[in-house]
């Protein structure tokens, strides 16, 4: 396949992804836990929220009206999430985005319309999304593993939610398709490697998209441990608890606390560690905590104890950083590079607060993350002040655990 040019979802940079280029985006390795583990794990935005007490009343409304604020901004009524503020185009990431908000908060004529455009528009063969569409047509045919495992876990949440098993079927074809093409193998001939060599043991890991599995690129922020959760529950497939331990246990290993945050993007290394490297685009210098790394920790956070461990442990740097870690961009340490603040860098600044136990930063956070987003509305900071919403401080979320 041909280089070409394509854009980061959340930043809409020109970025190259092809043989010998590759496109950074949303989200990669994908994280769960042992085997045993994995049968006990429900789902974000379906059951129950372990949240600290409070009033649930005003958390759900909050939920519920950031939500209504990213569809009614940025959904039209043909169901195609437009970035406005990107040039108008629409990428893979924002149908499921919309499609899981949609479920959530019980919409179902958004739902079908978000996910009827992706079908028709977007969906390919194999059952994976073209990651990007512009004027007319797919300008980008390659898929973001992150928009996939997001799009299959909201249809199979909607078959509960709206009582329509068609939609389940359609959730599990696709992630079936995730398995298949999206994810990276992990092997260590030796069994259990010592844990100071950083290996995972054999299992598998989820890549940035079909492009990174020969380059093993992996781009930590795709992680859903609820989704993945939620495969395990639906299938019988061992590779889905398989991935959550093994991407579980490389989390452990890349964020450490003399290396406190996430990096946008990493390597599978020759030791079976990830090593934490520059975004594909060639942009930076070195690795960076940016605006697709803090999306892991949202996604961390509401999913147990070895889950919250790991946001966690990024909350000291935050919370000593300028702003509580709100800055666009910092290295792995918290000091900033871009230091405007950013709505979706204070979601993810909330959520290390939420899972350290923190809840007076995480609540302040949150606040100043939907300020931020209302004084310079963006489609990445609508979406992800909704989706902390719902994820951190709302009942409507849910928990993984």
């Amino acid at each position: 396949m041909r280089p070409h040019r394509s854009r980061s979802p959340s930043t809409g940079r020109a970025v190259r992804s092809g043989d010998d280029a590759r496109r950074p985006g949303f989200t990669v390795i994908v994280v769960l836990v042992s085997s045993t583990a994995a049968v006990a794990l429900g789902s974000s935005f379906l059951v129950g929220h372990r949240s600290a007490p409070g009033n649930a009343e005003g958390v759900d409304h909050a939920g519920r009206a950031a939500a209504h604020r990213f569809l009614d901004r940025y959904l039209d009524r043909d169901g195609r999430v437009v970035r406005r503020d990107q040039g108008g185009d629409s990428v893979s990431e924002g149908q499921a985005y919309a499609m899981l908000l949609a479920q959530a908060v019980g919409d179902r004529r958004r739902f079908d319309l978000a996910w009827e455009w992706a079908r028709l528009n977007l969906q390919r063969p194999d059952a994976l999304l073209a990651w990007r569409w512009a004027d007319g047509r797919v300008q980008d045919p390659m898929p973001a593993a992150d928009a996939d495992l997001d799009a299959a876990w909201a249809l199979v949440l909607a078959a509960t939610r709206f009582d329509d098993d068609s939609l389940r079927a359609e959730g599990l074809r696709m992630a079936a398709a995730v398995l298949e093409h999206e994810t990276i193998r992990v092997d260590d001939a030796a069994g259990e490697a010592p844990a100071r060599e950083g290996r995972a043991g054999d299992g598998i890991v989820l890549a940035a998209g079909p492009w990174a599995r020969e380059p093993r690129m992996v781009n930590p922020s795709y992680l859903s441990p609820g989704a993945v959760a939620t495969m395990a529950q639906e299938t019988d497939d061992p590779r889905w608890p398989a991935m959550a331990h093994t991407s579980r246990r490389l989390l452990e290993r890349l964020v450490l606390p003399d290396r406190p945050l996430p990096p946008d993007w990493s390597r599978l290394g020759p030791t079976g560690a990830l090593e934490p490297v520059p975004a594909p685009d060639g942009e930076a210098e070195g690795p960076r905590y940016g605006l697709d790394a803090t999306r892991l920790l949202p996604r961390l956070a509401p999913c147990g104890t070895a889950w919250e461990r790991v946001a966690a442990t990024s909350w000291p740097a935050l919370a000593a950083a300028p702003g509580m870690g709100t800055a666009m961009s910092s290295d792995l340490q918290g000091r900033p590079i871009q230091s405007s603040p950013h709505p979706a860098k204070a979601v993810g600044a909330a959520a290390a607060a939420h899972a350290a136990g923190d809840y007076r930063a995480r609540d302040v956070l949150l606040s100043q993350a939907e300020d931020l987003d209302r004084g310079s509305p963006t489609y990445y900071g609508a979406a992800w002040v909704a989706m902390g919403q719902l994820l951190l401080a709302s009942s409507l979320g849910g928990s993984c655990a």
